[in-house]
């Protein structure tokens, strides 16, 4: 093959080939990377889906809930209580429970300790020991 077909072979497939690397490099400098259009903070933690239980446990009095199940054994005591929306949960020793700041305290074989703290008229911080006790 001669020097001059060799040029001219290469030229038509640069003509054909030029079309088709123009539209690649479009389409690559299409998609740009902004960090600030990310919508969540890639350096803070995600979310957690058990606040929503939380708050749902918060939410409700005391005498609006049913403490409907104790469970014993080789671990910690745990109990089952009914909230007015109707929806269950279990809690332990230590949870938080009820609107005045109340968390589980003691629980038994038949009944569930709260201790919510409350001001008073005067101002100064109470607690109170509220009992749930198994209904049958």
């Amino acid at each position: 093959m001669t020097l001059a077909r060799r040029s001219l072979g290469f030229a038509v497939v640069c003509s054909l080939l030029m079309p088709v690397l123009g539209r690649a490099q479009a389409r690559i400098e299409d998609f740009t990377f902004n960090p600030l259009e990310v919508k969540r903070d890639p350096f803070s933690p995600p979310e957690i889906k058990a606040s929503e239980q939380v708050d749902e446990l918060r939410k409700y009095d005391l005498f609006e809930m049913k403490l409907v199940a104790i469970m014993t054994g080789l671990g910690a005591a745990k109990a089952m209580i009914v909230l007015p929306s109707g929806k269950t949960h279990i809690v332990q020793e230590g949870d938080r429970l009820g609107r005045n700041k109340g968390y589980v305290m003691k629980i038994t074989a038949k009944e569930l300790t709260v201790t919510e703290s409350f001001k008073d008229f005067r101002g100064r911080e109470k607690k109170s020991y509220e009992k749930l006790t198994l209904e049958k």
